[in-house]
C-alpha cells in the first residue's frame, strides 16, 4: 500500500463510536476503539508524507430488532418508546 500510495482503508464502526449509549458502555468503548484507530492512522499517514493513501471510518447509525432478544429495553433506552422498529 505504501509503495503504491494510492489506496483506501475503510474501517467500519457503529455510530455508538460517536457518541455515549445508556446502558452500553462496553460496546460505546469497542466501536470508539474504531474511529480513534482511524484517526490516528490518518494522521500519521499524512504526517509521513503518503498523501496517496486515505482512510475512512463508516459509522452505521442505530437499529432495533425486536426479533434479537435484549433490544426492546435498548430502544426504550434510545426512543423512549417499547419498540424502535419500523414496520
Amino acid at each position: 500500500m505504501i509503495a503504491r500510495n494510492a489506496e483506501h482503508i475503510a474501517n467500519i464502526a457503529a455510530a455508538a463510536g460517536l457518541i455515549a449509549v445508556l446502558r452500553m458502555t462496553d460496546y460505546c468503548t469497542a466501536e470508539l476503539g474504531v474511529v480513534g484507530f482511524s484517526d490516528a492512522l490518518c494522521l500519521e499517514i499524512k504526517k509521513l508524507g503518503h498523501h496517496g493513501l486515505k482512510v475512512s471510518c463508516i459509522c452505521s447509525s442505530f437499529i432495533t430488532k425486536e426479533c434479537l432478544p435484549g433490544n426492546a429495553a435498548v430502544a426504550q433506552s434510545l426512543t423512549g418508546s417499547g419498540h424502535g422498529c419500523r414496520q
